[in-house]
């Protein structure tokens, strides 16, 4: 796609190697699993606090996992909108930890029934 962008805007003499990357994953948003994970989410934080994102900026080896085990896969986290991501003063407050502790406990306990 790079290559035919260059070449159509008249720089086809420039070389393009792909060097490195992780394949992209996108698990379906109406998944049993992501619908579950979905209800646990709304009941701990609030059903105007969840939102579902089909990708993410991030990259791992999901679609490794996908490929092997034919499994949706969910990924999410602890935060806190102020937290200053990446940034030196990245945090995260104590009440939200506990929160997301609140949110695993209920994710395996849904998952166990």
């Amino acid at each position: 796609m790079v290559r035919q962008h260059l070449a159509r805007h008249g720089f086809g003499d420039i070389k393009v190697e792909y060097l490195m990357g992780e394949k992209s994953y996108r698990s379906g948003l109406d998944a049993p699993l992501v619908t579950r994970i979905t209800d646990v989410a709304q009941t701990v934080y609030g059903s105007d606090k969840v939102e579902l994102l089909p990708s993410s900026a991030g990259t791992g080896p999901m679609y490794l996992f996908n490929h092997y085990l034919h499994a949706p896969l969910l990924a999410f986290g602890v935060g806190y909108a102020k937290s200053g991501p990446h940034a030196p003063n990245e945090n995260i407050r104590i009440s939200d930890f506990h929160q997301g502790i609140d949110f695993l406990t209920d994710i395996f306990a849904d998952l166990a029934k």
